[in-house]
């Protein structure tokens, strides 16, 4: 048998040993296109080398034991807070230095991933592979959106919905429980949404596909559809250790909607929306869609097109700060009383 601590030396700098597994990974893209093809494109070929730099992340975490790693985990809304790397940055602004997300994380991502095929996933592996590391303490897992938006249509009877959504809070509740058996240490938070923008004229046409798929739903209708399934994941966090945040009407709080006349800063403060004292409250105007300043962009040979469902850099950015100040930092921060 291997000891696998023996195979590194602590006294050699991590920077060669570090640079010999994990090589350089850089997000050189010009626009969000670029990033989401580069993204997609280094994880299809590179999921194996991720992996061995999971397993060097672990050998190498017994050399300091005081860090303390944040695995980034699930679809596309966790893809993207590990490209932008949403949480180091909203750690850092906290003064929490010694605490850092995953580097592996383009494989513990994945754009378009649903609940219902992550388990037994390269991405679910490679998790799975991710928190043998000691130093993790949280894994921030972000899933089942897709699930929803895939399988809901206005025109559903309550009680069909309760069906879907009822399946879908099972299929995460599964991941959850996988994570928290193996490491019952570590503290999970599943991270929920905001309200999207589709509407009927999204030049991109997956969205606007997605948009008649679902019936045509008015922002009342889909928000209102998303803020239930929300609540029902709520009320099924049952696990020990396991903790739940959604961010509905954070947008609405940052940039307002100019389609509407409302302004920024009016709604609901960051503070109030899904605090450990109340997770269901949401802020915002369920009457709106998330503004288009709040999107992401994708420049399509010079034509700027707007996303419908993903934030933007600055988006993440506050959802990382407020999954930040509500949790993390309190997790993370070095007090030893804190729990």
């Amino acid at each position: 048998m291997i000891d696998m601590f023996s195979m590194t030396d602590c006294d050699q700098p991590l920077t060669s040993k570090a640079s010999l597994y994990y090589g350089t990974i850089d997000f050189p893209f010009s626009s969000d296109e670029h990033l989401i093809r580069g993204t997609i494109s280094m994880i299809n070929k590179t999921l194996v080398y991720f992996i061995v730099a999971s397993l060097m992340a672990f050998i190498l975490s017994s050399c300091d034991q005081e860090n303390k790693t944040v695995i980034v985990a699930g679809d596309s809304w966790a893809q993207f807070v590990c490209v932008y790397k949403s949480l180091d940055t909203a750690l850092k602004k906290q003064n929490i230095n010694n605490a850092k997300t995953n580097s592996t994380c383009p494989a513990t991502t994945r754009i378009g991933m649903h609940a219902d095929n992550w388990l037994s996933s390269n991405y679910d592996k490679a998790t799975e592979l991710a928190l043998l590391d000691p130093t993790v303490k949280v894994l921030y897992l972000s899933i089942g959106g897709n699930d929803v938006l895939s399988s809901w249509n206005k025109n559903l009877t309550p009680q069909e919905e309760d069906v879907i959504f009822n399946k879908i809070v099972s299929d995460v509740n599964k991941i959850i429980e996988k994570y928290a058996k193996q490491r019952p240490d570590v503290k999970i938070l599943l991270s929920g949404y905001d309200f999207p923008r589709f509407t009927e004229d999204n030049a991109i046409e997956e969205y606007k596909n997605m948009y008649f798929q679902m019936g045509q739903p008015k922002a009342l209708e889909i928000n209102s559809a998303i803020v239930k399934f929300s609540n029902m994941m709520a009320d099924a966090i049952k696990t020990p250790n396991v903790f739940y945040i959604q961010h509905y009407g954070l947008m609405h709080y940052y940039f307002g909607n100019s389609g509407s006349g409302l302004a920024a800063g009016v709604t609901s403060s960051p503070d109030l929306i899904s605090s450990p004292s109340n997770i269901k409250q949401i802020g915002g105007d369920k009457n709106l869609l998330t503004d288009a300043k709040a999107m992401m962009t994708i420049d399509s040979s010079g034509v700027v097109l707007g996303d419908a469902f993903h934030l933007s850099k600055t988006g993440y950015s506050y959802l990382a700060d407020h999954t930040v100040f509500h949790y993390l930092k309190n997790w993370l921060e070095a007090k030893e009383n804190k729990n």
